[in-house]
């Protein structure tokens, strides 16, 4: 408890200064919007396959399905990545899962890893950095339909009564999700349009 709280001062400044940065650059993105053609073309590709889904049921049960097998595909990938190991995974077609994982003392990037960690996309982001510019549009609208699907997950699946936000706690959850977000969407800008990152982190 004492060392969530000691977090606590020094990552709100951080989300602030972040936030700062964030809207200082927004000029930026606006006046470079034809680089990020991509990603919203994929994510109304996202938005078009969302709104049929009281039409067909096929389409909410494949948003509850994945939405569920990536919010625990995030805490299995950052406990990997973590060096923690893994014991069990199990996804139902109900939307229930789970992941049993070497559990060494509490960790917020493991625990409220599907609250930020879009790592579908992530991994394209680092396919796209290696390929030759001509083939990138193609990858930025698979990355902007995963962003949008993961903003979905994000919106439908938190809630204060989630054991991910209760086992971390609610106050420190508020703060470490909003911070980490800026961070990784700073990540997407500076690869994608070209966003000076150097200027992005400078905090103070």
């Amino acid at each position: 408890m004492f060392r969530k709280m000691v977090f606590l001062l020094p990552a709100v400044f951080l989300a602030w200064r972040c936030a700062l940065q964030l809207w200082a650059h927004s000029q930026y993105v606006v006046s470079h919007a034809s680089r990020y053609s991509g990603l919203l073309v994929g994510a109304c590709a996202f938005a078009a396959l969302w709104a049929m889904r009281n039409r067909w049921s096929l389409v909410q049960n494949w948003l509850t399905y994945f939405g569920t097998k990536v919010h625990e595909g995030a805490h299995e990938k950052m406990a990997f990545l973590s060096g923690r190991r893994l014991f069990g995974y199990n996804i139902q077609q109900d939307g229930t899962g789970y992941i049993i994982y070497e559990n060494t003392g509490a960790s917020p990037l493991i625990t409220l890893a599907p609250y930020f960690f879009s790592y579908t996309s992530l991994g394209l982001l680092a396919l796209r950095w290696l390929m030759l510019s001509e083939g990138r549009v193609y990858v930025d609208g698979l990355i902007g339909f995963l962003l949008a699907f993961h903003t979905y997950a994000f919106l439908t699946q938190t809630r204060y009564y989630q054991t991910d936000l209760q086992k971390m706690g609610l106050a420190y959850s508020t703060v470490f999700i909003p911070t980490m977000h800026l961070i990784t969407y700073g990540l997407y800008a500076w690869v994608i349009g070209g966003l000076p990152i150097l200027s992005y982190f400078k905090l103070f």
